[in-house]
């Protein structure tokens, strides 16, 4: 999932449940672009245990200056800058 958001959303929350619990379905989502390698929090939903949560590096592999890094929260890094699409 490529969306964040500060807060919980029910029905996001709900959905997500849904699919990892009922449908066996592996959800991943972008940890958060607070504008600050300081940041640690990671935006909802990626704040849900068992999502796997996404935190962006760039082309030297060091986190980007927008990603939230979340410490160990994070599961995985990606490349997140300069990527056409």
């Amino acid at each position: 999932l490529s969306l964040g958001a500060p807060c919980y959303i029910p029905e996001v929350y709900e959905a997500i449940q849904e699919a990892i619990y009922k449908n066996n379905i592996i959800v991943i989502a972008a940890a958060g672009n607070e504008g600050s390698r300081r940041s640690t929090n990671i935006n909802f939903p990626a704040s849900i245990d068992p999502v796997i949560r996404v935190g962006s590096v760039g082309t030297y592999g060091r986190p980007s200056l927008f990603s939230a890094i979340g410490g160990p929260q994070i599961d995985v890094a990606a490349l997140g800058e300069d990527v056409l699409s």
